[in-house]
């Protein structure tokens, strides 16, 4: 197995950003806090993460934030010779797809605002997509992977098609519908993303660059949090580095369901540094875990932070109700549940932990997460730069989340 363990202790590689406050003061306790970090300290060990923050918020505050392990220079495959660049509390990450979290609140919030229709037809706004069985899909079904087109074309994890925005429209806009609009959940890894950006381009006159940082990015204060990263930022984002077995069959046909191709095309797509120098609304959202749970902790407070209304209470609302289920993912092969933009909790158990029944938010290849849930007044992100996709250790990466879950009590009265 391509990993590398380790250097030290966990504790010779950790970090602290400083800002954390007493657990009492928001109803913990100093066990529920160290309980939480030994549930991340306990995935760390294992190898498979070089580098990983964490930043939970507990009613507006700071409880942990975090940092273990090293940006770059640790992974499988870097030299044992050089100094590892250490992992910092503010070291940027690529979100992957939690990225559609970002891009479906860009599209609510455009349509509070009055520029589009989230139950109008995409073909309205690009009336090229209109063809081979798409004439009925709206943007609603494509925030929540009903459009029937999650399966993009193979060349999709090409970096150099992403030189040409106008061609790689045509190339969506050419793929032969998979299903009838609205009929089935199919989770649409990058496609949809790249048409939600074209629709919000053609019904506002902004590129969705443009529009992410007006809306969210400069009312924030946010130093990243935008699609890529300059080649000025580059060097200080952890690099993702592939630190699991090659998948076999089922999961390598599972892969190339989900997402079109090989899982070899897809890791070298992800790690390719000119990744960043384009835009994928559904996958590279760049940003510190800061950043992301400060996002997430305005969604709950209503679109407001610090005293600034940054989104529509209204395109929040929208954004994290739910939609009805029509149960199993066909291309995850998971029973999911989604609202117009994001992955939601479960009464039972889901990947935001136990009882989360109101919770929501994403997970990122593999496993970035962000999430907030209203009935514990809990906004979380917690990053990390392996892409192991599937190992028995995905159950010690899923019991931090039901640790937050069991040690964050659940409220009488939801944030939201």
């Amino acid at each position: 197995m391509l990993r590398r363990a380790p250097p030290g202790e966990p504790r010779s590689v950790m970090r602290s950003a400083g800002e954390e406050v007493e657990p009492r003061r928001v109803g913990l306790s100093e066990a529920d806090v160290q309980s939480m970090w030994r549930a991340v300290e306990r995935l760390y060990g294992t190898g498979l993460h070089p580098a990983m923050v964490i930043c939970i918020r507990v009613r507006g505050q700071v409880v942990l934030h975090r940092s273990l392990g090293h940006a770059s220079g640790n992974g499988p495959q870097d030299p044992f010779f050089g100094e590892p660049m250490a992992c910092e509390p503010h070291t940027p990450f690529n979100l992957f797809s939690a990225s559609k979290v970002v891009t479906g609140l860009l599209m609510h919030q455009a349509a509070v605002e009055g520029h589009l229709d989230l139950d109008g037809r995409v073909a309205d706004y690009i009336p090229e997509f209109g063809k081979r069985g798409k004439e009925a899909v709206t943007i609603r079904d494509v925030l929540s992977h009903r459009a029937g087109f999650s399966r993009g074309p193979e060349n999709l994890t090409n970096v150099d098609v992403l030189n040409d925005w106008s061609a790689l429209i045509g190339h969506l806009c050419d793929l032969e519908a998979e299903a009838p609009a609205g009929t089935e959940t199919s989770y649409h890894a990058l496609t949809g993303g790249f048409i939600l950006a074209e629709v919000l381009h053609r019904a506002t006159g902004s590129d969705i660059q443009t529009y992410l940082t007006k809306t969210i990015r400069e009312p924030m204060g946010f130093e990243h949090f935008a699609y890529g990263a300059p080649d000025s930022v580059l060097p200080r984002v952890a690099r993702s580095v592939w630190t699991g077995p090659r998948p076999r069959y089922p999961i390598s046909k599972w892969f190339k369901e989900a997402l079109g191709t090989d899982v070899e095309s897809v890791d070298s797509f992800f790690r390719d540094d000119r990744l960043m120098r384009h835009v994928i609304p559904s996958g590279n959202i760049v940003a510190t875990a800061s950043e992301v749970c400060r996002f997430f902790e305005m969604l709950l407070r209503g679109g407001t932070w610090e005293g600034v209304q940054v989104l529509s209470p209204e395109a929040v609302r929208e954004a994290v109700r739910p939609m009805p289920s029509l149960g199993w993912d066909k291309a995850l092969k998971l029973p999911m549940r989604y609202s117009a933009g994001c992955m939601l909790g479960s009464r039972a158990v889901s990947v935001f932990g136990i009882q989360t029944p109101r919770a929501f938010g994403h997970v990122g290849y593999t496993h970035v997460v962000g999430w907030a849930d209203p009935e514990r007044d809990l906004s979380v992100a917690f990053l990390n730069s392996g892409k192991p996709i599937f190992t028995p250790e995905f159950l010690i990466w899923l019991n931090v989340m039901r640790t937050i879950s069991a040690r964050v009590p659940r409220r009488l009265e939801p944030a939201i």
